[in-house]
């Protein structure tokens, strides 16, 4: 098979994604939207993680040489010197698809190679087999053959002493993936011939958005097909899946004002999409209600932020480990008084005991709790499991039984302006008014970026001050937000 277009392994992971943006990125690739700060920090955690798995395969030769076509000559030069190395970033070309490979290890028999991917996560996935598929594909194309094929990636069971350095034989999983990419290795032909026909395809442009807009991972071009889609694409409808929209595809709807409801497939939360949108109006579950309607007061609505570490620095923390950092009260008494309680974490230690003591604090004379993130519950059990002297105090916050406002918002609510959108803001602003978020820290991945300067010790004092109280300033809109999204459901009829 032969086609006009070079292609590489990002581009082919963006055809498997969407066509249009393999479409984007292959003829236009100065429109590719730059990464988010979290994205590019991932980013640069897979360079380091890479390095370090490198660590183990002491006799190596890096093919240094970035243009593709004499990478590909240095790299057939270094095996052929038959020198028994491992090679790292070895370059290979088969009809016009380049790979690149983080480690090639020559084998046994001549010619014999095997192949090793490193991964930033704790477990394979499919798009992980996939990939080594392809580098299989070109290979063995290439006049080679691959005996076994790995990935290399985080063990979540590894557990970190807190020094700056990291057992290389501790910290990665090795995990064949041979019979499984070899499998995926048959449909290679046929996805590149189809890529080949999408980049010759200007149509491709106007395809429609879909779930695959977002999976595996939210496509850079997101925010951008959305500002040009119509209003209420399939896309905005919860708890769609692939099928159930491959099934509205095929009768020739693109928008949710399309579907009819009598349309079976529909779960209760779709149906209730369906008349908000035909009302244009808030719509509410009465099972909402009746949870509001045994709360206790005083009220609060408890925000919390989390840090997601995917390489761990501190004692008996894992691999992608969240940790608590920072937490904001609203509370409502009931005579209808408001106060405000807050922490954060302001320094470069560890967060976790602080946070759990100050919140506890937090909560010990209040009613029922509102909690806005699925994620802080499993984060203070998992401090509980690694952390024997934090256990009693993570075993008093697993016992407040807080409602989950984010869950009673997305199982029993929804209104028009909200666009399939169940975020914090997003929907306080749906329910209560948009509000511009002035300066400072205005979303999640700008609080993440701030507490990672915290935890830098060569931070100054000044700059350090700055960033605690711009951190409480977000922690303060973010519980704020939560009570008036409480009190705009608790007054609808």
């Amino acid at each position: 098979m032969s086609g006009s277009h070079r292609l590489n392994k990002s581009l082919f992971a963006a055809g498997t994604q969407c066509a249009k943006r393999l479409h984007q990125e292959f003829h236009d690739p100065d429109s590719v939207p730059a990464p988010s700060e979290s994205r590019q920090a991932l980013a640069e955690v897979g360079r380091r993680l890479t390095e370090m798995a490198r660590e183990g395969f002491p006799r190596a030769q890096r093919i240094e040489h970035e243009q593709h076509d004499e990478a590909v000559a240095e790299t057939r030069a270094v095996l052929d010197a038959a020198s028994g190395v491992a090679v790292f970033d070895a370059a290979f070309e088969r009809d016009g698809v380049e790979v690149r490979c983080d480690i090639v290890l020559p084998g046994r028999e001549p010619n014999q190679l095997d192949i090793f991917e490193v991964k930033s996560g704790t477990k394979v996935k499919p798009r992980h087999v996939m990939d080594i598929a392809l580098q299989i594909w070109v290979i063995e194309g290439s006049g080679y053959t691959v005996g076994s094929a790995s990935v290399l990636h985080l063990d979540a069971e590894y557990r970190h002493s807190g020094s700056k350095t990291y057992p290389v034989h501790k910290l990665f999983k090795n995990v064949d993936v041979t019979k499984k990419a070899r499998r995926r290795k048959r449909r290679i032909p046929d996805l590149i011939e189809n890529f080949q026909h999408v980049l010759d395809d200007d149509t491709t442009l106007d395809l429609p958005m879909g779930t695959w807009c977002i999976n595996p991972i939210p496509c850079g071009y997101l925010e951008k097909c959305s500002a040009a889609a119509p209003p209420n694409q399939l896309l905005e409808l919860p708890e769609l899946t692939p099928a159930q929209e491959s099934s509205l595809h095929q009768e020739g709807i693109e928008t949710i004002e399309q579907i009819s409801t009598e349309t079976t497939s529909l779960t209760r939360t779709q149906r209730r999409v369906l008349r908000a949108l035909e009302t244009g109006s808030l719509m509410v579950d009465p099972t909402v209600h009746e949870e509001f309607e045994t709360v206790i007061f005083p009220l609060c609505f408890m925000a919390t932020s989390l840090s997601l570490q995917v390489l761990p620095r501190f004692a008996h923390s894992r691999p992608w480990q969240q940790l608590p950092y920072l937490w904001s009260a609203h509370i409502l008494h009931e005579d209808g008084r408001i106060e405000q309680r807050s922490f954060v974490s302001a320094t470069e230690q560890d967060p976790r005991g602080e946070f759990l003591s100050r919140f506890l604090e937090g909560i010990d004379d209040l009613g029922t709790v509102f909690t806005w993130s699925r994620a802080f519950l499993p984060c203070v059990r998992q401090v509980m499991e690694d952390v024997s002297e934090l256990r009693e105090e993570a075993k008093a916050v697993l016992q407040m039984d807080p409602v989950e406002l984010d869950s009673q918002v997305r199982q029993g609510i929804y209104h028009p302006a909200m666009r399939g959108d169940f975020s914090l803001f997003e929907v306080r602003d749906a329910l209560v008014g948009a509000r511009t978020r002035g300066e400072g820290i205005v979303d999640d991945e700008g609080a993440r970026s701030a507490y990672e300067r915290l935890l830098n010790s060569r931070t100054r004092s000044t700059t350090r001050n700055k960033l605690q109280a711009e951190l409480l300033a977000y922690g303060a809109a973010r519980s704020a937000a939560m009570l008036e999204i409480y009190q705009a459901i608790a007054n609808a009829k």
